[in-house]
């Protein structure tokens, strides 16, 4: 064999080698993709699960059963509930609280005209009603 010859085999065995080499990498690099596919499926389901866990523990029932049994809490009476919504004065209207004070007349000696009493505060428009207990005196 002469020179050539030997740098030909030197160049066709470091191609095989590193054709080998990156079939190699390859290979390992797929499975490491379906390794993470499924540890991906398996958070979607672990994920799906807690939806529905947490779906179970924001339910009204359980909350209301978890206030009376752990809580000690109980519904208040209807007279004690006061409800306030949009367009429903914030001021509180229950019996012995006093009402917001009135504004005070404009003395005689200034000339500008009197302004209007304001308004009693009221909720937002599109505010939700919410029930609200007064205690008892």
């Amino acid at each position: 064999m002469n020179r050539i010859d030997l740098v030909l085999l030197g160049l066709v065995a470091a191609a095989a080698l590193g054709t080998v080499t990156a079939r190699h990498e390859a290979r390992s690099r797929f499975v490491e993709l379906e390794r993470a596919r499924e540890a991906q499926k398996q958070l979607d389901e672990d994920y799906g699960r807690l939806q529905i866990e947490q779906g179970t523990w924001a339910m009204h029932t359980r909350i209301e059963q978890v206030a009376v049994d752990a809580l000690g809490m109980q519904v208040p009476a209807p007279d004690r509930v006061r409800v306030a919504g949009a367009g429903a004065p914030i001021a509180p209207t229950a019996p012995g609280v006093a009402a917001p004070a009135a504004p005070r007349a404009a003395s005689p000696a200034r000339s500008a005209p009197a302004r209007p009493a304001p308004a009693a505060p009221r909720a937002p428009v599109g505010a939700v009603p919410v029930a609200v207990t007064v205690p008892a005196r």
